[in-house]
């Protein structure tokens, strides 16, 4: 899994979390989130990532570790593959245009 070192940057640098919620402009709650002592993060934006870049004084491949064990499988490692799918049989030939007699007749209305 990859797993944010924010908590981890913050501190070596001596950079409290309301100190980088101020010189990033994200939340303080927000901050919270990403400093997280487990590093788990959802989703990261590539603005977030630079903002943090800036603050901390790191390029971004610092501010990611990847740790051993997934929860996830990926594909290739175990995961069961997909079975082919049947094609799709068509149901009428002709085109039926909307207020037409599907008999060839006049215009229905």
């Amino acid at each position: 899994m990859v797993r944010l070192r924010v908590r981890e940057l913050a501190e070596l640098r001596g950079i409290t979390r309301y100190a980088l919620a101020k010189a990033t402009g994200l939340s303080l709650p927000t901050i919270y989130q990403l400093a997280r002592e487990d590093g788990a993060f959802k989703r990261l934006e590539a603005s977030t990532i630079d903002l943090l870049c800036e603050a901390l004084g790191c390029l971004p491949g610092e501010l990611f570790v990847r740790t051993a064990g997934s929860q996830r499988a990926t594909p290739g490692a175990g995961a069961k593959p997909k079975a082919p799918r049947a094609p799709r049989s068509r149901k009428a030939k002709g085109k039926v245009s909307r207020g037409m007699d599907t008999s060839g007749g006049e215009r229905v209305r």
